[in-house]
């Protein structure tokens, strides 16, 4: 269809353009046979009156202003040929100047259009046309709703936060969306922070909603950064036990394993003895490691613990990037701590460059560190990446 209407509009700009040309030459085709005819009856008028001179009918100064008169009418004549003539030439300068853009726009709408904006440049646009709608009308909560979303999007979160703040004065803290929203706004903000109003907040919008999806993700998460472990657990198997999308859901069943806990489908997430020796291309930043026990320890551990290994990025966030939990495994230990073992969705080893890497073996199976566990730990850069490492377990947690 496109096409058919850019070749239509094509065949108007050609015969916009060929027009003139045959009405131009039509005209001085007519206008050179009606020339012809007035210098013909010239010649003829002429003939007869030197006949009349040379008969004796007329004398000369009658003949002289005959002839006169003749070649007036002839000049007449072609004057006002001229002078008709310009009425068509403004006629098509007329329709000339309506055809073109016609055409032009003609053109213009079956290509398209002008090229779309950029996605930038759109979404500047946005900004601004809702900061001018919040402005205008400050209880405008879609407007500031709207907004907020588009700052988050743009990863503009004090201003985001803020505006969920005010959003959740307006509604006196009622709005289970907006007090997680301005807690997740918040912890972002600060680096990934999520204690003191952060956490409150998810605590908040979790007493009005107990299973709220993301406040339950959130609020874990600030619970585990708080060391209560126990309190970041239940949430985490409350959260397990919902319908989730991956990647959350596999994120979620990782962190419930990292914790200690059992999944909601333990057949499909329990972990092997040890993690595979080849890790997928697809999961980005790998650290290769192999877990050694000190000979000094060999007598100390039990028949039965769970050995938790984990890195977190060194300076940064508490919440590890990616950790395993290992049952009862066999000593030294090849174990690859990839992307893939992340615990939260945008927060894996590909967000940093430094890496605190901890093995621990736990005798009660949970992953915050307790009295009497053994432990050990390196650090590791992007420049470590592709070598396999040492790590080897030498102290106890006093």
């Amino acid at each position: 269809m496109k096409a058919l209407l850019i070749a239509i509009f094509i065949g108007l700009a050609l015969v916009a353009m060929l027009f003139p040309a045959f009405s131009l030459r039509r005209l001085r085709s007519g206008r050179r046979s009606r020339q012809a005819d007035n210098v013909a009856a010239f010649r003829s008028r002429k003939a007869e009156l030197d006949t009349d001179l040379t008969a004796g009918r007329i004398d000369t100064a009658t003949f002289e202003q005959l002839e006169t008169d003749a070649a007036t009418e002839l000049l007449r004549d072609a004057q006002a040929e001229e002078g008709t003539a310009q009425p068509g030439g403004r006629w098509m300068a007329a329709v000339a100047i309506l055809v073109v853009p016609l055409v032009a726009a003609g053109l213009y709408l079956a290509s398209g259009g002008l090229p779309p904006m950029s996605h930038a440049e759109q979404m500047s646009g946005l900004v601004e046309q809702l900061e001018s709608r919040v402005s205008a009308s400050p209880d405008d909560l879609d407007a500031r709703r709207m907004l907020a979303r588009v700052y988050m999007g743009t990863e503009r979160y004090q201003p985001a936060a803020k505006l969920y703040r005010e959003i959740n004065e307006q509604t006196d803290g009622s709005n289970v969306e907006a007090l997680v929203a301005e807690g997740e706004a918040l912890g972002m903000a600060r680096g990934q922070d999520w204690l003191g109003r952060p956490a409150a907040l998810f605590d908040t919008a979790l007493q009005i909603d107990p299973n709220n999806t993301r406040g339950l993700w959130y609020g874990s998460l600030a619970a585990a950064q708080d060391g209560k472990q126990d309190i970041a657990l239940l949430r985490l198997q409350r959260l397990d036990r919902q319908e989730l999308d991956e990647p959350l859901a596999g994120a979620v069943r990782r962190a419930v394993i990292a914790l200690g806990g059992v999944p909601a489908d333990a057949s499909e997430t329990a972990p092997p003895a040890a993690a595979p020796a080849d890790t997928p291309a697809e999961a980005g930043t790998q650290l290769s490691l192999t877990v050694q026990l000190a000979p000094k320890f060999e007598d100390a551990v039990p028949d039965r613990f769970t050995l938790f290994v984990f890195a977190k990025q060194v300076a940064g966030p508490p919440m590890p990037l990616a950790a395993k939990r290992l049952d009862s495994p066999r000593f030294p230990l090849a174990v690859t701590l990839s992307s893939q073992d992340a615990m939260m969705q945008g927060l894996s080893l590909d967000s940093a460059d430094r890496w605190s890497i901890s093995a621990r073996i736990s005798r009660a199976g949970e992953a915050r560190a307790s009295s009497g566990d053994l432990q050990g730990q390196i650090e590791l850069t992007r420049d470590d990446t592709g070598q396999t490492h040492m790590i080897v377990i030498d102290e106890r947690v006093p």
